[in-house]
């Protein structure tokens, strides 16, 4: 009796070691892969697992598509994964993608058979044929494609894709592009022939303009050539003269000084003389970045604080003296609206930063501080206009107002080289207004509208939180989370452009909806989506 409820026992434990090695053995993952548009199944397709947050050994693994489009991962582990898929003509795509360029979503690996399937979206291409202002085919220029941004309130063409070279018969192609509108930029290297003469072609936006504002927007297609051609424009060129403090210059070897047209990728480096002077010929009308570079960049002591902003336009400019760049220091508290004292936790997970008016005219990277236990922080900045920014991934953490000494200096500071700004607090809020909403009558469907939130006080239009764009889902739902308590205008817009600059927000206040976000509280808004008012009327559409 005794041995037969042993036996009985080892026997219910075995079984229960079984069931937990069945729970606990590896599981599949199966999909499929298809064009976006037609649902085509795309064979050859590389798809990439990876476990979320760790590193494994054996992470990532990669599997082909068959000819069906279809995949398999055998003996995965139970977990969170992040599926992608790359593919030859096709942009990157990550599984739970709405549309490109979008963010995925996790796949949660804790059954028999998971399924992860995905669509991949064909790249647009912009090609063409760049020509000198003599009408013939320019071969090894840098052909760059643009999109428009807004820095500091103020709008910018930015870079969006990896430039490209002309070839030797002055041809470029720019392959693998988010379906949007793009503009182009050609630039030829600077100096060189032109050091010899009065003038040079000149870096050029398409068709052949100078000013950014006049470029020529192009609407690129996935699976589509958008042809633009683009012909180079003369101008007179002009010479940048100073001398390098001697505390920056080489102990040994050359003091190089660096000259890097703005706006551009474009630099020439030139080798000061052994008393410091330089003179740089030949360069074209434009905003220069001149800093030290070489080894007087390692042996002089702040030498990458070298910088000096020069704008060249009708004339020559010298004079220019290249010196050390102090840094200013700003001190305050953090004030939570809640009355609270963070935590440590919430300490050790925030942090304050700044956004310089003039990203290009920094010496350096802008740095980060902490929050200090008794809710300080003091942070370094380069010298001038610059707004407070949050850094964190908590949700619902937002700044709400910055003030210095009782006055409210939200829409920005500006510190000179080696002051001192003291009494800056930052208040802050941990649980930011939820708007959220729908949007109905989109020209193209739902899916293709962008929701920008603005504040109806102009000033806070600069400081980056004051608007803040989201793309509608594919049901035309929207989400923004981000925002501090006030007053807002909601519009909802045909587009794929930045709404942020202050020129178009004030044509679309008036097809606007206007709200009051509260601090905490979620507030619902349906609107309709209206076309792209004509600042931004492309000129060509491909």
């Amino acid at each position: 009796m005794r041995e037969t409820r042993m036996s009985s026992a080892v026997g219910l434990v075995a079984i229960v070691l079984a069931l937990a090695a069945f729970h606990q053995a590896p599981l599949s993952l199966t999909g499929t892969v298809r064009d976006a548009v037609t649902g085509v199944p795309l064979g050859g397709t590389a798809v990439r697992l990876a476990s979320a947050g760790s590193i494994q050994v054996n992470d990532p693994r990669i599997q082909i598509a068959d000819k069906d489009g279809r995949y398999r991962f055998t003996a995965v582990e139970p977990g969170r994964y992040e599926v992608s898929a790359r593919l030859d003509g096709y942009l990157d795509g990550r599984f739970g993608q709405a549309r490109p360029g979008a963010p995925g979503r996790l796949v949660e690996i804790n059954a028999s058979a998971a399924v992860a399937d995905m669509v991949l979206w064909q790249g647009a291409v912009i090609t063409g044929t760049v020509y000198g202002s003599d009408g013939r085919p320019r071969s090894g220029l840098e052909v760059a494609s643009m999109k428009r941004g807004v820095e500091f309130g103020q709008p910018r063409l930015v870079p969006s894709g990896r430039p490209v070279r002309t070839n030797d018969r002055g041809e470029y192609r720019i392959f693998g592009l988010e379906p949007g509108r793009y503009y182009l930029l050609a630039t030829p290297p600077i100096g060189g022939a032109a050091m010899f003469g009065t003038e040079s072609d000149s870096y050029t936006y398409a068709p052949g303009v100078t000013d950014p504002q006049e470029a020529l927007a192009v609407d690129a297609v996935g699976g589509a050539d958008a042809v633009v051609h683009m012909t180079l424009q003369r101008r007179r060129v002009h010479t940048i003269s100073g001398t390098v403090d001697q505390r920056l210059r080489a102990a040994t070897g050359p003091t190089l000084v660096e000259f890097r047209l703005l706006s551009t990728r474009a630099v020439r480096i030139i080798s000061a003389s052994r008393d410091g002077s330089f003179e740089a010929k030949g360069l074209l009308p434009g905003r220069y970045k001149v800093t030290i570079g070489g080894p007087a960049a390692r042996d002089a002591e702040g030498a990458s604080a070298a910088v000096v902003i020069v704008e060249v336009t009708a004339s020559d400019v010298s004079g220019v003296i290249v010196g050390p760049t102090a840094k200013a220091t700003v001190r305050g508290r953090v004030v939570l609206r809640s009355g609270r004292t963070l935590t440590v936790a919430e300490t050790d997970s925030v942090r304050i930063a700044v956004v310089p008016a003039d990203r290009d005219a920094q010496p350096g990277p802008p740095t980060a501080a902490i929050i200090n236990p008794d809710s300080t922080y003091a942070l370094d900045v380069w010298p001038g206009p610059f707004v407070m920014r949050l850094v964190t991934r908590r949700t619902g953490w937002v700044i709400t107002r910055v003030m210095q000494n009782g006055r409210d200096v939200t829409s920005g500071l500006d510190a000179g080289a080696g002051s001192d700004l003291n009494g800056v607090d930052i208040h802050i809020t941990d649980t930011a207004p939820r708007l959220q909403g729908t949007v109905t009558d989109a020209p193209e469907g739902v899916g293709g509208c962008e929701v920008v939130a603005f504040a109806t006080d102009e000033k806070l239009w600069k400081t980056g939180a004051g608007s803040i764009q989201t793309r509608t889902s594919a049901a035309g739902a929207f989400t923004i989370s981000a925002l501090a308590p006030g007053e807002y205008f909601i519009a909802a817009v045909a587009s794929s452009e930045t709404l942020e600059d202050p020129a178009l927000l004030r044509q679309l206040r008036g097809n606007s909806a206007r709200v009051r976000l509260s601090d905490g509280a979620t507030t619902e808004v349906t609107l309709r989506c209206v076309p792209l008012p004509r600042l931004y009327a492309p000129s060509q559409t491909q």
